[in-house]
């Protein structure tokens, strides 16, 4: 199977293509892909996996992902959206009988005599998908596919995993990238977004304004990290964000972990700590006692990392007292912060 392999449509796992291989999986970090005029598609995919576009900002833009050493594999993956606001996206019914047919095709070519078609199902995910095996593969194909489709949010997303015998964990931590999919719908742009970049670098994220206040910013000598400093006084939140080089961390969750390995004295005797995944932010959630006034009060905050094209950002929420329903607006924040182009 070269590519797309010589079959013409294809999609589950198969026994064969994954018994030799049981190992623990691969670290993974969140990733964003931008769809012209259509938000972004975000994947978390395991950190030693490349990817490139093959037609940037292209209508129908194939992702493939691969490694650059080792044995040599693919997944392909191509978000669609929708051609006009009114088309109904498609239903569960109609993506199932599209892979079941594409798995009758492959048989005529397949080791396997029957096809299973399984469901695949994610936070944001529902599709279908099913595998076979090449009975007679020429040179510089592959053996094992992978193929289905999936909607995520108003995408329509078809994918293909190709790989060889041995290569069972490729297959499990590809179908656990698309499961993780999610799709972040575009925010209109506002105009009085408040802005945030490091001097050099090529990007800047925003966020509404709705009441921030700038109190502190400040800029590394390299012009290669900044610091900025907000709060919203009526709320009595703050906000904050570092942003460096990810010289120490490759991966959202692996820039959490690192900080939480020795997260300084504004953390001391941190309580309830969760792990929740926002927006593309691995965020550790917890409650600080604090003493102002010399009262003791409860203060909740967000610790929340994440890398964006080669920088760190870490983000922190905080306030106190802490009320009821203020993790929901903190998680909002998160989710409100968009990355793009400078």
């Amino acid at each position: 199977m070269r590519d797309r392999m010589r079959w013409s449509s294809g999609l589950v796992a198969v026994v064969i293509c994954w018994a030799a291989a049981i190992a623990l999986a691969e670290e993974a970090g969140i990733r964003h892909y931008p769809l012209p005029d259509h938000g972004t598609l975000q994947l978390t995919v395991p950190a030693s996996w490349k990817d490139e576009a093959q037609a940037p900002n292209q209508p129908r833009n194939t992702l493939r992902f691969y490694a650059p050493n080792g044995a040599p594999f693919q997944v392909l993956v191509t978000p669609m959206w929708p051609s006009g606001k009114d088309a109904a996206p498609p239903s569960a019914e109609w993506m199932r009988q599209r892979i079941s047919n594409g798995a009758d095709r492959a048989k005529a070519e397949a080791v396997e005599k029957t096809i299973e078609v399984r469901e695949l199902q994610g936070a944001a995910a529902r599709g279908y998908y099913f595998s076979a095996t090449d009975r007679a593969p020429g040179p510089g194909e592959y053996k094992c596919m992978t193929q289905g489709m999936m909607r995520v949010g108003s995408l329509l997303v078809t994918f293909t995993i190709l790989t060889n015998d041995g290569q069972g964990t490729i297959v499990a931590d590809a179908l656990a990238m698309l499961r993780s999919a999610r799709h972040v719908e575009p925010r209109a742009q506002a105009s009085d977004d408040i802005r945030v970049a490091a001097p050099h670098g090529e990007w800047e994220l925003r966020f509404p304004r709705q009441g921030w206040t700038l109190q502190d910013r400040k800029t590394r000598a390299d012009g290669n990290g900044a610091y900025v400093h907000f709060a919203e006084s009526q709320a009595n939140v703050n906000v904050s964000f570092f942003i460096e080089p990810a010289t120490r961390c490759r991966t959202a969750g692996e820039c959490r972990e690192m900080f939480w390995a020795n997260p300084g004295p504004g953390y001391r005797g941190a309580q309830g700590l969760e792990r929740l995944e926002i927006n593309g932010f691995a965020v550790m959630k917890c409650t600080v006692p604090v003493t102002f006034g010399g009262l003791r009060l409860d203060q909740l905050n967000y610790s929340a990392h994440t890398v964006r094209e080669g920088y760190w950002v870490d983000l922190h929420i905080s306030k106190a007292p802490a009320e009821g329903r203020d993790a929901e607006g903190f998680s909002r924040f998160v989710e409100s912060v968009q990355f793009s182009p400078r």
